[in-house]
């Protein structure tokens, strides 16, 4: 599936959490646009974020304006990877089958990740296909305090994510 999701073409992303083992009360974190190693633009609560290949911008009081070179080099590191999942972070793969998630089935998988969406705790992680067999629900809870995250994928081919021009 992590393989094929680069060959799928650009997909928006949105993230939801919710803190606590006993807390339901999901949030919108993150909104995002994504094609895969060439660009990103990303919206999470007051900041904005766009980076491509020829580099990296935020909007700083309704204009952009070019990242430092380190941070540009990081920016652009993740745009090959944005969800930080290597195979070396993945264990306990398992088919978990069919599951129901808000009135709808998926077929489901499930891994125990050191190091997944960018967190360096143990987390549980389902991953839930849609009718196109690849990602289109995401859900992940930190082993210990209870940390809950849903991400929602769309596959989209009218993307279109550019510079900034200046």
């Amino acid at each position: 599936m992590l393989e094929a999701m680069p060959k799928a073409g650009p997909y928006h992303y949105a993230i939801e959490s919710a803190e606590g083992a006993k807390n339901n009360d999901f949030k919108k974190v993150l909104q995002a646009e994504y094609i895969f190693a060439i660009a990103s633009h990303i919206k999470m609560g007051t900041q904005e974020m766009l980076a491509t290949t020829e580099g990296a911008w935020k909007m700083i009081d309704g204009k952009w304006q070019a990242m430092a070179e380190a941070e540009t080099k990081s920016i652009q590191m993740g745009l090959k990877n944005p969800w930080y999942v290597h195979p070396e972070n993945i264990k306990d793969l398992a088919c978990l089958g069919q599951q129901d998630f808000e009135g709808k089935s998926y077929a489901t998988y499930g891994f125990e990740s050191e190091a997944f969406m960018g967190a360096r705790t143990p987390q549980h992680v389902l991953v839930m296909k849609g009718a196109n067999n690849l990602p289109a629900i995401i859900r992940a809870e930190k082993n210990g305090n209870g940390d809950k995250m849903i991400a929602r994928i769309t596959f989209d081919p009218a993307i279109k994510i550019e510079a900034p021009k200046p």
